[in-house]
């Protein structure tokens, strides 16, 4: 039986046969490929500090909501580069160029579709207080949340007949046709009646179109003073919003 020993190198994950008399290369080969996989995984910290610089730049004002958006940046980012690690040594000219060609769109649509979602959240909110002046409730709304346009691409007219329904036609709350339509669903349900009535105003985002969402939302609901109160700071979680 053949024993000679086999050495699986990092960067094309090919075997070879390695003759005794090059055992010291062999071994230098086995540390180059467990520095370039170390290094590979300094990245991993590098992209917490990356999404960390991204999110806080556009979005110092959500504060405590930073930290979740944050989390879900650098594990999207890990996976875009996936490519990279699979076909460069960390610290070359072309990882570096594969690592800045694949993190812009997750970071560019995650900042963009971010504040996508305050801007709704804030429509729904103002859209919500409006209705409770005119006639004393909000709409009811649904759990469901507007159809997924990820895999398409609508037109003018179908977003149109999108909002032409309740809860959004007591709401006042429409959206022209625009690129983060397109990673974005839209959600208002309310429960109770009168001061004991409160309501949740939520948008979805689906950055890379890949079904895994992170959820915004603003809930509100009466004080003891009989004022509809709530934080301007959305709840962020990959978990579906509770009412």
């Amino acid at each position: 039986m053949d024993k000679t020993p086999v050495v699986r190198t990092f960067a094309t994950d090919q075997r070879h046969v390695v003759r005794p008399r090059v055992m010291r290369v062999a071994a230098a080969a086995l540390l180059l490929g467990t520095l370039a996989c170390s290094r590979w995984n300094e990245f991993e910290k590098d992209a917490q500090r990356i999404c960390t610089k991204a999110i806080q730049d556009d979005h110092s004002n959500l504060k405590e909501a930073v930290a979740p958006i944050v989390k879900y940046c650098v594990r999207e980012v890990i996976e875009a580069v996936a490519p990279c690690r699979n076909e460069y040594r960390y610290g070359t000219d072309s990882a570096i160029k594969c690592i800045d060609e694949r993190t812009g769109l997750p970071l560019r649509n995650l900042g963009v579709l971010t504040t996508h979602a305050m801007g709704r959240l804030n429509m729904m909110w103002a859209g919500a207080l409006s209705a409770y002046e005119r006639q004393n409730a909000f709409p009811k709304g649904s759990e469901d949340f507007t159809p997924e346009l990820c895999h398409g691409s609508p037109s003018d007219a179908e977003i149109t007949k999108m909002f032409a329904a309740e809860p959004w036609i007591t709401l006042a709350f429409s959206l022209q046709n625009s690129p983060e339509i397109k990673f974005s669903q839209y959600q208002f349900r309310s429960t109770g009646t009168d001061r004991d009535s409160r309501f949740i105003a939520a948008v979805a985002i689906n950055p890379n179109c890949e079904g895994r969402k992170l959820y915004f939302s603003r809930p509100g609901s009466f004080n003891k003073d009989g004022d509809i109160t709530g934080s301007f700071i959305p709840n962020v979680s990959e978990d579906l919003p509770k009412l």
